[in-house]
């Protein structure tokens, strides 16, 4: 089924575009191949460090104290801690 939405995708591309050209082997075969394994893992490591990333900016952002990222970070990471501790009952 997924094989068929793909060529379904390719042809709609194709048949679509706005400059006439029909799209190159070399383009239209990674599409068709789908993501592997080590793609999923990629994806989801990027998805992770953009989420981490954008804590800590907003921590930096926010707080004058904050002088620079490290310490961001170190904020955010001590909040994850305080967190958690407060979850299990601890705190």
């Amino acid at each position: 089924m997924a094989k068929v939405r793909k060529a379904s995708f390719l042809e709609s591309v194709n048949n679509h575009v706005l400059t006439g050209k029909k799209m190159s082997e070399e383009l239209a075969r990674p599409i068709m191949r789908g993501a592997n394994e080590l793609d999923l893992v990629h994806s989801g490591l990027d998805d992770t460090m953009r989420t981490a990333y954008a804590a800590v900016r907003d921590v930096r952002e926010s707080r004058d104290s904050v002088a620079d990222l490290r310490t961001a970070a170190f904020v955010v990471a001590v909040a994850k801690i305080a967190l958690a501790y407060r979850e299990m009952g601890l705190a």
